[in-house]
């Protein structure tokens, strides 16, 4: 929801704006075995590989249209 925010305000004022979303892993609670995951832990190895690999695809992106704006 705050993504969508984000993004109406700037089309509103003829921004440019995007985000990103890491998603954790976290399942509904009816339709996990808690047992079988060892539970949720939003800190997991993955979290850390999708966050990363999101910044370093914001920072081509970044990199890419400065160049056009110069």
């Amino acid at each position: 929801m705050e993504l969508l925010a984000l993004l109406v305000l700037a089309s509103t004022r003829g921004l440019v704006a995007g985000g990103t979303l890491v998603v954790d892993g976290a399942n509904a609670d009816g339709l996990v075995d808690v047992e079988a995951i060892g539970g949720y832990d939003p800190h997991r190895a993955g979290v850390a590989r999708g966050s990363r690999v999101t910044l370093d695809a914001l920072h081509l992106l970044a990199t890419e249209y400065g160049r056009d704006e110069k």
